[in-house]
């Protein structure tokens, strides 16, 4: 069985980080996953484009 836990939350809290307080390398990986995504999306929405004008 599991044990209680009791006292404070080794990670932090458990509402999350929240953006201000969050260490240089959780904003630097939050960052470039935003700049990923928006570039796959960019992509995605190009390839579409093009296929909607030179396949139909």
């Amino acid at each position: 069985m599991a044990e209680a836990h009791h006292g404070a939350d080794p990670h932090g809290t458990t509402q999350g980080v929240s953006w201000e307080t969050a260490n240089g390398d959780h904003r630097e990986v939050y960052t470039g996953f935003l700049g990923l995504t928006k570039w796959a999306i960019l992509f995605v929405v190009i390839v579409l484009i093009g296929m909607a004008l030179f396949l139909v």
